[in-house]
């Protein structure tokens, strides 16, 4: 049985100062352990292919395969044969400052911002002359990301952008897709991180709500037209998602995994499973 997922953090990645981004451009060959992060990712294959584990289930990735992983997302590479990826790291505290109109922008949102899909790692097919304008884009952020980071912050954020940007257009001309505004609200995004931190903790809507010092009516609005879901719903999902990886990846009781995402009732445990 494997270990729990390993927790990557930000912290250790970016600078204490300036933008929270980061590339790097790794060569895999065989296996990678399994882990999460607590910032996005965005994962491009340029050469090689592996199998991609997630939560979603395996799937092969290949030339031009992109991933993009949200908070909390766990994944690994299994029998990599020369995986040459490009990852693409920031913070999520871009989406509340220098890029927090990515949220409302009908191209853009559905890559940064999460929803009852992004439950699992959003993954989509670049073309060649997409594959060739994000490596542009990430090889000058590569090459800039440890200069002055003050100084080069209207470069990091631009570099940021242009990769979005060609991976939101070829995103939305994916067939069966489509790429639509997520109006949001940052909220929202206060109310997903508040559980995600504590997911064991016996939630209720006045608690999120006075945590916040949002209206309890106004939150549940703002939630479901953001994902669909009540902020109840959204946490039961996500429990569940973090039930299923500590089922599959360590030898831990029932009872035990239950109560660390916040189900103490072994039987119902059992049922939501079932």
């Amino acid at each position: 049985m494997e270990k729990a997922p390993e927790r990557l953090v930000g912290a250790k990645m970016f600078p204490p100062v300036g933008t929270p981004v980061h590339v790097n451009r790794p060569i895999h060959r065989g296996d990678t352990p399994l882990h999460q992060h607590d910032f996005i990712e965005i994962a491009l294959v340029v050469k090689g292919h592996a199998v991609h584990r997630s939560i979603a289930g395996v799937t092969t990735v290949k030339r031009g395969n992109v991933v993009i992983l949200h908070p909390g997302q766990w994944h690994a590479y299994e029998r990599c044969h020369d995986l040459h990826l490009y990852n693409c790291c920031f913070g999520t505290q871009l989406l509340q400052r220098e890029l927090a109109w990515l949220i409302s922008d009908p191209l853009l949102a559905p890559l940064v911002t999460g929803g009852t899909a992004r439950l699992t790692p959003l993954a989509f097919t670049l073309d060649d002359a997409g594959i060739a304008t994000c490596q542009r884009a990430l090889d000058h952020l590569h090459d800039i990301q440890h200069a002055d980071r003050i100084r080069a912050r209207a470069d990091l954020v631009g570099g940021l952008l242009l990769t979005l940007g060609e991976l939101a257009r070829q995103f939305g001309q994916t067939p069966g897709r489509r790429a639509q505004a997520d109006a949001a609200h940052p909220a929202v995004t206060s109310v997903m991180e508040l559980l995600e931190a504590d997911l064991a903790k016996e939630w209720s809507l006045d608690d999120v709500a006075v945590r916040l010092g949002l209206n309890r009516s106004h939150v549940i609005r703002l939630f479901r037209r953001r994902t669909g879901l009540t902020p109840m719903n959204w946490l039961a999902r996500r429990r569940g998602e973090q039930a299923a990886v500590l089922l599959l990846t360590t030898d831990l009781p029932i009872a035990t995994i239950g109560k660390q995402v916040g189900w103490h009732d072994a039987n119902y445990f059992a049922r939501r499973f079932r």
